[in-house]
């Protein structure tokens, strides 16, 4: 799931730092999705 240091990194330096990274868009949407919403039951 996602998490950040926000607001010691705002979210506009840690998303493009992690886009940077390259990974699959799949794994991104379990991040900032997919995770959250099984482990909530949303």
């Amino acid at each position: 799931m996602f998490g950040s240091d926000y607001p010691s990194i705002p979210y506009a330096r840690l998303f493009q730092e992690w886009c940077e990274l390259g990974y699959a868009d799949a794994v991104m949407e379990k991040i900032f999705h997919q995770n959250a919403e099984r482990v909530l039951g949303l």
